[in-house]
């Protein structure tokens, strides 16, 4: 008896470690149905807890070749090259593979998205988050936006996190919603029979260390709240990040004269202490796609004090499960724990109604069964299509000869997408996304593409 067909899928991952992207990948695979997908997981290096965590799940397991992530930054004027060759090196490596279809972890390896085109094999685009100037210091804006912009067009589906990544793809790239679908991030539902909270509120932070965590905010909030209960809670932040911020949270820290009740401590692998010791988390980003610490933090009934930095907002209800503050607001964050200082009881109503909503929504058992289909939806429309690409290596006569023309014509020029070429499923040939890639790209900078696929 033949057994029956399964596609054979790689997840390519950026980073070893236990970043927000890489823990929701470790989860999708965690318990993955290989009977349905045969999985293929590569990585950069072979050392890092994520090799560990999804080693027992998958047969395969590659680290083929040191590469990325590729975020284009000023000034890096080996960029181009570096990224070129990651292209090559996973063409062949996808070619070598056999492969069905391909999900990249991450909108940091645009290479690897361009490789899979120029394979035809049907690509699934998982974005964990917006990049930008904010988030990347240093970022080069112009290139960035094109291989972004390029990367979204040569993939068949991407994934979106939250409605707020979502509507970014749409108004900044002209994407409709038969280009993304939205899967949010899940979470393991832990086994909490009767929530113990502690007698002195804790209020924790799980982040990395850096300016757009806001964990400025929450030290200046601690403060306050010392300041009308000087023995009333305790504080803690649980991360990494470069020694000269750290160095100066600890200043702040000392200024505020708080050290006694606010510690800051490495960044830890297993998250359930935290949680079960804690009162509330608070999430004080600026910007956050979605926020996977919120919903860990909600999955054992603990309340969140979130800022409305984009993700959070969809995942916390105000005064349900938690609280929504405005970002940089410090008063507002200590307000939102003074609250649950002075009404104990208040704790456990938000703290069970944040574990009921996260059961609802965000159980990484549901999750997973819509990312499956997402997968197999994407290689199944595809699979009817031409994706050949023999022809690919005339893509730069192309980009060269469609820059001149939009130089010349680019006014006249009011969308990339021509009706003729989207139907409604959004069922292009290899070809025809190519060129639609092209017209975008082009539009927002001038050479990266040419150099990248020449």
């Amino acid at each position: 008896m033949l057994k029956s067909y399964r596609p054979r899928v790689a997840f390519v991952s950026h980073s070893p470690s236990l970043g927000g992207a890489e823990r929701v990948l470790a989860n999708i695979l965690k318990d993955f149905p290989s009977e349905t997908i045969e999985p293929v997981v590569v990585f950069p290096t072979p050392n890092g807890p994520l090799v560990d965590l999804i080693a027992p799940h998958c047969k395969r397991v590659l680290f083929p070749f040191s590469y990325g992530p590729y975020i284009p930054s000023l000034p890096n004027p080996t960029w181009e090259t570096q990224a070129r060759t990651t292209s090559l090196q996973f063409e062949a490596l996808f070619r070598e593979l056999e492969l069905d279809g391909i999900v990249v972890n991450t909108t940091a390896l645009s290479p690897v998205v361009i490789a899979a085109a120029k394979c035809g094999i049907p690509t699934v685009l998982h974005s964990h988050g917006i990049i930008s100037p904010a988030l990347f210091d240093g970022l080069d804006v112009s290139a960035w936006a094109h291989a972004d912009s390029l990367q979204c067009f040569l993939a068949d589906r991407i994934i979106a996190p939250s409605n707020w990544v979502s509507s970014h793809y749409r108004s900044s790239k002209g994407l409709s919603e038969q280009d993304i679908v939205l899967i949010p991030n899940g979470t393991e539902i832990p086994d909490v029979e009767r929530t113990q909270y502690p007698r002195t509120p804790h209020f924790v932070m799980l982040c990395t260390l850096e300016p757009n965590k806001g964990v400025q905010h929450f030290i200046d909030a601690a403060a306050l709240v010392l300041e009308r209960f000087p023995n009333g809670a305790t504080f803690e932040v649980f991360g990494d990040g470069a020694p000269w911020f750290v160095e100066k949270l600890w200043e702040r820290i000392t200024a505020k004269q708080i050290r006694h009740r606010f510690t800051i401590r490495p960044k830890q692998k297993n998250v359930t202490s935290i949680y079960s010791q804690c009162t509330a988390t608070v999430v004080a980003s600026y910007i956050e796609s979605f926020s996977c610490v919120a919903v860990e933090a909600m999955s054992y009934a603990r309340p969140v004090i979130a800022t409305r930095c984009g993700g959070p907002d969809e995942i916390v209800k105000d005064q349900q499960t938690g609280y929504l503050v405005p970002t940089g607001s410090s008063v507002s964050i200590a307000n939102a724990m003074i609250q649950l200082i002075e009404n104990p009881k208040l704790i456990r109503v938000l703290g069970d109604r944040a574990r009921s909503r996260v059961i609802e929504h965000y159980d990484v058992n549901t999750i997973r069964k819509h990312y499956l289909e997402c997968i197999l939806d994407t290689i199944d429309n595809c699979r009817n299509q031409d994706r050949s690409f023999r022809k690919y290596n005339s893509v730069r006569n192309q980009v060269w000869k469609t820059r001149t023309n939009s130089a010349l014509h680019e006014s006249s020029i009011q969308s990339p997408f021509s009706p003729s070429l989207i139907s409604p499923r959004r069922v292009l040939t290899p070809q025809q996304k190519v060129n639609r890639a092209i017209r975008k790209a082009v539009r927002q900078t001038k050479d990266l593409f040419g150099k990248l696929v020449k």
